[in-house]
């Protein structure tokens, strides 16, 4: 899982921006296991993106599949910008799953149910 944050956004988000700053904190943050290898969205597929809501708050949601660049590893992932006016920011909190050979579905609804019983204080 990550979590970060970022500034409120005035504008409204679109999936092409959330890809754009997913990629960027990939590619800073979460090395794969070779050099120069990192973690992206997969090209491939455009990733689901709607807007949802996350303990009362306006969100929206990502779903797709991430791969590392330079490497052979891929797998689901699930993603949310949750606006967060109160203390003016965007909280982005997001899980993905890495398990070859071994159904990923439940590790998708574990990671959903933890996102969502999220508490801002």
């Amino acid at each position: 899982m990550l979590v970060y944050t970022l500034p409120l956004f005035k504008e409204t988000l679109d999936l092409d921006k959330v890809i754009f700053l997913r990629d960027s904190i990939g590619k800073a943050f979460v090395p794969g296991r070779n050099k120069e290898s990192y973690i992206i969205t997969e090209e491939a597929y455009r990733p689901y993106f709607f807007k949802t809501k996350v303990s009362s708050l306006n969100a929206f949601e990502t779903r797709g599949t991430w791969e590392v660049v330079n490497d052979y590893m891929a797998g689901p992932f699930l993603n949310y910008f949750i606006e967060d006016k109160k203390n003016n920011r965007t909280l982005v909190v997001e899980g993905f799953v890495f398990s070859p050979s071994v159904r990923k579905r439940e590790y998708l609804v574990e990671l959903e149910a933890i996102i969502r019983s999220l508490k801002i204080l």
